[in-house]
């Protein structure tokens, strides 16, 4: 089966079709985490999630941020701030239902300062960030956790890496640092192609931009390359500063935290990548999920977490986020901030697609059909038909036009697309084809062919 997501540079041809993008909806009261602990000093961050369906739980990973720093300690001054050594710990926690969750007593560290705590590690420099946790389960059972994070030690600052087999036992693998970097880093593992990403910070032009590095072992890196920076449409004072990657239908899609440096507030990009692993963004720059009222825990700025997407029973996708109530320069200059992590949902293959306003109609570039069945992701109220035509200059294939389609109506994943009383493409197996489709007030988000 192939969910054919229906991106804006898959159009050939349109008329009074428009590029479609759904905005995520925030839960009512949806903050689900923040800081309860002495040791996390009034701030957490940098989450990473993961359910893990042997076990029946969710998995938290995140930064905790302690109120003890070292007075005597000197300055390392960054963004025309002051920063001094500061105790942090990268801690676990656990949930049932991925709402309320549990901080296990781990007691692995600082059980004599914090007793009962769930504190898996604690810097060792002036400052870690961005810890990223992946699971493989195809990988070494010692290994099947794998864990990324920065570290400013002075001079050398960069990426540590390690491995674990359940996720609370950390070894560390590759000398320190195993690849240059600044903080807010990001792990990314393509299942199907066996790579391990990193995509680090760097400055491009004295902005925050990213850089990819990949690996097969996670253990031997690439050297890092430039691969999202900011460009034409953009103002000097925009910034990447994180992202999270996820397989959607056919592609990956992402959210891309953009950090405006003029107003010091983030909010989220939908961003997709090419097979490559190139970032891509769309023409338009859509944010998809903003920064609450002035007043909320997360009016400040929303952030990207790491690790896995969860997929409700209804199409619903389940996405934690890092959100904070007070704008970038408050947190770097310690100000009173309240973090937390939250929850906004969208639909499962419904982030992109096609709308037509009054009527309008759109044709595909060529898809190659790998199935015998078609079907199309629609929303519409009024008829809404299909028609297949063939590839490089369109030509309609007899039998297979607009009139022989029997129109669509409603609001469907999988509507079929019945042509002469049969949903059969069967004859067009094995060769490159367009899909038009013409309706009124309608939504398109892809096709699925099986």
């Amino acid at each position: 089966m192939r969910n054919y997501i229906l991106l804006p540079e898959r159009i050939s041809k349109k008329n009074n079709s428009h590029d479609r993008f759904e905005v995520l909806d925030k839960l009512e009261n949806n903050k689900i985490f923040e800081s309860r602990r002495s040791w996390e000093g009034g701030n957490v961050g940098w989450p990473s999630f993961f359910y893990d369906k042997k076990e029946k739980i969710f998995k938290m990973w995140y930064l905790a941020i302690s109120k003890d720093f070292d007075e005597s300690s000197a300055s390392t001054i960054i963004d025309n701030v002051k920063i001094k050594k500061r105790r942090m710990f990268i801690c676990y926690a656990t949930s049932k239902n991925g709402l309320i969750w549990n901080r296990p007593n781990l007691n692995k560290q600082c059980v004599k300062e914090y007793g009962n705590n769930n504190i898996l590690l604690e810097n060792k420099g002036k400052y870690i960030d961005g810890p990223s946790i992946i699971y493989d389960e195809n990988a070494n059972e010692d290994a099947r956790y794998k864990m990324s994070y920065f570290e400013h030690m002075n001079l050398e600052q960069g990426v540590h890496t390690l491995v674990s087999k359940n996720g609370i036992d950390w070894i560390e693998v590759g000398k320190f640092p195993v690849l240059p970097a600044q903080d807010a880093l990001k792990s990314h593992f393509d299942q199907e192609k066996n790579i391990y990403y990193l995509f680090l910070k760097d400055r491009i032009d004295n902005r925050r931009s990213r850089l990819l590095s990949s690996s097969k072992d996670f253990l031997n890196w690439s050297e890092p390359r430039a691969v999202l920076s900011p460009n034409l449409g953009d103002t000097d004072t925009t910034n990447f500063y994180d992202l999270f990657l996820f397989p959607q239908g056919d592609i990956i899609m992402g959210f891309l935290t953009v950090f405006d440096s003029s107003t010091q507030i983030s909010s989220t990009e939908l961003i997709y990548a090419d097979e490559f692993m190139n970032i891509k963004r769309f023409t338009s720059r859509p944010k998809v999920l903003l920064p609450g009222d002035t007043n909320a825990w997360d009016g400040g700025g929303v952030y990207t977490s790491s690790g896995y997407l969860y997929k409700e029973e209804d199409k619903k996708i389940r996405y934690y986020y890092y959100g904070s109530s007070n704008k970038h320069d408050n947190i770097i200059n310690n100000k009173k901030t309240k973090t937390g992590f939250g929850i906004a949902n969208f639909n499962d293959l419904r982030l992109v697609g096609q709308q037509f306003l009054g009527d309008g109609e759109f044709c595909t570039t060529s898809i190659l059909i790998k199935g015998e069945k078609l079907y199309i992701n629609a929303k519409t109220i009024l008829p809404l038909s299909v028609a297949i035509v063939s590839s490089g200059y369109p030509k309609s294939y007899k039998g297979y036009d607009y009139i022989n389609c029997k129109p669509v109506i409603g609001d469907k994943y999988k509507h079929e697309v019945i042509f002469n009383d049969k949903n059969d493409i069967s004859k067009f197996k094995g060769k490159y084809i367009k899909i038009k489709v013409k309706g009124n007030n309608s939504i398109v988000y892809g096709f699925t062919i099986e």
